[in-house]
C-alpha cells in the first residue's frame, strides 16, 4: 500500500511539472503574456487549482488556455479532496479525541482493529455495560456500518497513553494473526491496562494484566458445562480433526470424573496423532477408570457404534465438514443418542454449540469467574504453605493445575447435590457462594464410606491431569523432571496421603466464605 501511494505521488508530481513546463513554453514569448517564468506559472496553477482565481495572471495563447482549462477542471477534484481530507481528519481523529477527553473516567475497551470477532465482543460488552467506551483502532472508511463503538485513527498504544488509566482500559487483540496479537501484547506489557490476547503461546511467567485466550478450550469448557455426562457408563463418540476436537477431548477426560468406578467409553474418530504424541501416558491415565479408544477408520466405517452411542459430537475445525457428515449420518444411520455439531446453524435434529457468537462473550474471554476461582484456590493454598509463590510467579503448568481444579469444582458441587437428590441451580460455570455453602453442608454430613469415595474421585482427577501433562511416578518428587511419588493408585496410598485428597473438597466451604472444620 505504501509503495502504491509513493508511485501515485511521484506520477502526480511529474505530470504537474510537465504541465508547468508546457505552460511556460507556450506563454513566455507571446505578446501581452503575464506568465513568463516558473514563479508566475506556479502562482497561476495554485490560484486556479484552489479556485481562488485572482485574475492577475492568465494564459493568452491557445495551448496555454488549454492547459489552464485542465487546471480549472482539476480544481474541482482538489476542492473535493481537501474537503474530504478535512472531514476525515475531524471525524477520524479530532472529534473522537475531543469526545474521549470527556470520557476519561469511563472504562475504555480498545480493539486493535475492525474484525468480526472484535465486533461480537464489543456488542456483548455494550449490552452488559451501558457506560462502556468502545473504540476500534482502524483507518477503514466503512465504519459507518459498525453496530457499536466508534473508530479512531490511532494505535491502541496511543489510545492507552491518551487515556492514562483514569477510568482503566482493556485492549483486545483477538485477530487471526497471532503474531500481530503477540506484538501488541509485548508493546503494552508495561502499560496501565489489561490486554486480552488470543494466542496459543503461554509464557512461564504471566503478568496479572495479560489475559491469554484461545477459542478452542473456551468452546470445550462451555460444551461440557452445558452438556455434562449423566450416566457413569455413557458411550461418547467424538468425530473431528483439529484444535477444537483436541480441546473437547482433553476437557472431557479431565472434567468428566464423577465416580471412582465410572466406565465412560470414549470413541475418538479422526486424526488425533498429534494429541496422542503430546500425551504418551494415556494408557496409564485410563488403566482403572473409563475406556478410551482411537479409531483409525473413517467415521462411517462402524455404523453399529454410531447407532448405539449415547452422544455423537462432530467437532471439525471446519463447521461445513461437520455439517456434511452429520447430514450423511442422519440419512443413512438410525441413531438413539444426541447429536452435537460445533459451529453449525441451529436446526432440528441436532444441538449446535461452539458458534463464534457464543464463544465471543466477555465473561468467557476474560475468564473472570474461572480465573478468580483459580486465584482464590491458590491463595488458600498459600495460607497453608507460606513460602508458596504468588499467582503471577507460577509456572504455566501450575496455573493450568489451579484452573483445572477450579473447573472441576463445579463437578464436585454437582456430585454433592446429586447425592442429596438436589440439582445444580443457575446457569453459571462457577457456583455461587450460596450453592457452595449448601454443597459444603452436604459434604460435612457424609459418612466415612462416602468421604472415601469423594477422595477417590479427586485422586483420579488429579492423577489424570498430571499423567496427561506427562508426569510419572517416582519415590522422590522432582518438579523439573515431572516426577511425583503420589502418582499411583489410590489403594496403594497410605492414610495420610489419602487424606490429602480431602483438601480439594474441604476448599468448597472456604470458597463459600465459611470455615472448614
Amino acid at each position: 500500500m505504501k509503495r502504491k501511494t509513493t508511485r501515485i505521488a511521484l506520477l502526480t508530481g511529474f505530470l504537474y511539472c510537465l504541465m508547468l513546463f508546457l505552460l511556460i513554453t507556450a506563454e513566455e514569448n507571446a505578446p501581452g503574456a503575464s506568465i513568463t517564468g516558473i514563479g508566475q506559472a506556479v502562482w497561476y496553477s495554485l490560484t486556479t487549482l484552489t479556485t481562488v482565481g485572482y485574475g492577475d495572471m492568465y494564459p493568452v495563447t491557445v495551448p496555454g488556455r488549454l492547459i489552464g482549462a485542465v487546471f480549472q477542471v482539476l480544481s474541482i477534484g482538489v476542492l473535493v479532496a481537501l474537503i474530504t481530507a478535512a472531514f476525515s481528519l475531524l471525524r477520524g481523529r479530532l472529534l473522537p479525541l475531543a469526545w474521549l477527553r470527556f470520557k476519561r473516567n469511563s472504562h475504555w475497551y480498545i480493539f486493535s482493529r475492525i474484525d468480526p470477532r472484535h465486533i461480537l465482543i464489543a456488542q456483548a460488552i455494550a449490552l452488559e455495560d451501558h457506560h462502556a467506551v468502545i473504540l476500534f483502532c482502524d483507518d477503514s472508511t466503512d465504519y459507518d456500518l459498525l453496530p457499536v463503538g466508534i473508530v479512531v485513527a490511532l494505535s491502541p498504544e496511543k489510545l492507552v497513553e491518551y487515556q492514562k488509566a483514569k477510568g482503566g482500559a482493556t485492549v483486545f487483540a483477538m485477530c487471526d494473526d497471532q503474531s500481530d496479537n503477540d506484538r501488541l501484547a509485548e508493546s503494552l506489557q508495561t502499560a496501565a491496562c489489561r490486554v486480552c490476547v488470543m494466542s496459543d503461546y503461554e509464557p512461564d511467567r504471566l503478568s496479572d494484566k495479560l489475559i491469554l485466550f484461545d477459542p478452542y478450550h473456551t468452546c470445550a469448557r462451555l460444551y461440557w458445562f452445558r452438556y455434562p455426562v449423566t450416566s457413569p457408563d455413557e458411550t461418547i463418540v467424538l468425530i473431528g480433526e483439529g484444535k477444537y476436537a483436541e480441546a473437547l477431548l482433553e476437557q472431557a477426560l479431565l472434567f468428566n470424573v464423577t465416580a471412582p468406578d465410572q466406565m465412560l467409553s470414549y470413541h475418538v474418530i479422526g486424526d488425533f496423532g498429534n494429541f496422542r504424541r503430546n500425551h504418551p501416558f494415556l494408557d496409564q491415565a485410563f488403566a482403572t477408570c473409563d475406556r478410551l479408544v482411537f479409531h483409525a477408520d473413517p467415521w462411517n466405517e462402524d455404523l453399529d457404534l454410531l447407532k448405539h452411542a449415547d452422544r455423537i459430537i462432530f467437532c471439525h475445525d471446519d463447521p461445513e465438514r461437520s455439517m456434511d457428515e452429520v447430514t450423511q449420518l442422519k440419512r443413512y444411520c438410525p441413531v438413539k443418542g444426541t447429536l452435537y455439531v460445533r459451529g453449525a446453524v441451529p436446526l432440528n435434529g441436532y444441538t449446535s454449540f461452539g458458534t463464534q457468537e457464543t464463544i465471543c462473550q466477555p465473561g468467557y474471554i476474560l475468564r473472570s469467574e474461572l480465573y478468580q476461582t483459580a486465584v482464590r484456590l491458590h491463595r488458600l493454598y498459600q495460607d497453608s504453605v507460606p513460602d508458596a509463590p504468588d499467582w503471577n510467579a507460577l509456572t504455566g503448568f501450575l496455573r493450568r493445575s489451579n484452573l483445572a481444579s477450579a473447573d472441576h469444582l463445579l463437578m464436585k458441587v454437582r456430585i454433592l447435590l446429586d447425592s442429596n437428590g438436589e440439582t445444580l441451580p443457575g446457569d453459571s460455570a462457577q457456583p455461587s457462594s450460596g450453592v457452595l455453602a449448601r454443597a459444603a453442608q452436604i459434604y460435612r454430613s457424609l459418612d466415612e464410606q462416602t468421604l472415601d469415595r469423594c477422595r477417590r474421585i479427586e485422586h483420579e482427577r488429579w492423577m489424570r491431569f498430571h499423567l496427561m501433562n506427562n508426569w510419572q511416578y517416582a519415590p522422590v518428587r522432582d518438579n523439573e523432571q515431572r516426577l511425583h511419588p503420589l502418582l499411583r493408585p489410590y489403594d496403594e496410598l497410605d492414610m495420610e496421603d489419602r487424606m490429602k485428597d480431602s483438601q480439594a473438597w474441604e476448599l468448597i466451604e472456604k470458597l463459600s466464605g465459611g470455615k472448614s472444620e
